[in-house]
């Protein structure tokens, strides 16, 4: 996918719901809504040879990324909701390939295949056979996928208009700056007060995390109304003229 107009300045760190926003994206069409509304996720900033850029991000690979963000968000509900049995249905879902290891310190271990930059790296990681088990070893698969989809980010100091130090986040590509804010809202699912707000949209089934325990839909992007929860009152509208 190649942008062939200006883009306006993004700020995604301003945009604390975007992770979930991009676990919505799960075909070409739902990847250039994105794109064209946020921004590219800038696959030609992570890759290490410059023979290898080809001025635009990969449908393949957007998808990839897309995928595991969904998964990790969807980790990170089930470990703030302490759901063992979600959290071991996810590990399918990251495609961890158990391949029963005859060697003692190889037991209970899995490959796992996964998106770090513009790259795909394999791995051993724990393949969990119970719930508790599960529950356990998913912060290591969290930040195993933060830590390598990360490594450009940094902060620095800096002074803002009336000359106070402010710290500021800086990053390559936009896909390093959303998994940040997964690695954010990680941290937070560690928070017992703040362990309620972690949601599942009633209407599209994405994680966010909610402004208030009432809030049942995912949230709206730059001042929007929420897409889902419209839906969901155009329903209730049309099945109550119909009746």
């Amino acid at each position: 996918m190649k942008a062939t107009d200006p883009y306006e300045a993004l700020w995604p760190f301003n945009y604390p719901d975007l992770p979930s926003e991009f676990a919505k994206v799960h075909d070409s069409k739902s990847a250039i809504r994105f794109e064209l509304k946020y921004a590219p996720l800038d696959y030609d900033s992570l890759v290490v040879d410059p023979k290898d850029r080809n001025g635009g991000d990969p449908l393949d690979w957007v998808l990839e990324h897309a995928h595991y963000v969904r998964s990790t968000l969807e980790l990170v509900h089930a470990l703030a909701m302490k759901d063992g049995s979600a959290a071991l249905r996810l590990f399918d879902q990251f495609r961890v390939d158990d391949k029963n290891y005859d060697h003692p310190a190889l037991k209970g271990t899995g490959e796992l295949t996964f998106p770090s930059g513009a790259y795909k790296n394999t791995t051993l990681v724990p393949a969990p056979r119970s719930d508790e088990d599960a529950l356990w070893y998913a912060p290591s698969i969290i930040t195993l996928l933060v830590n390598n989809n990360t490594r450009n980010i940094y902060e620095e100091l800096i002074l803002d208009s009336k000359g106070r130090i402010i710290p500021v986040q800086f990053y390559r590509a936009l896909a390093e700056a959303i998994w940040s804010m997964v690695g954010t809202l990680a941290v937070k699912a560690q928070q017992d007060e703040e362990r309620p707000y972690f949601k599942i949209c009633k209407g599209c089934g994405t994680p966010f995390f909610a402004k208030d325990k009432r809030q049942l839909y995912c949230p709206p992007i730059k001042g929007q109304q929420s897409h889902c929860g419209l839906i969901s009152r155009q329903h209730r509208f049309q099945a109550k003229k119909s009746n």
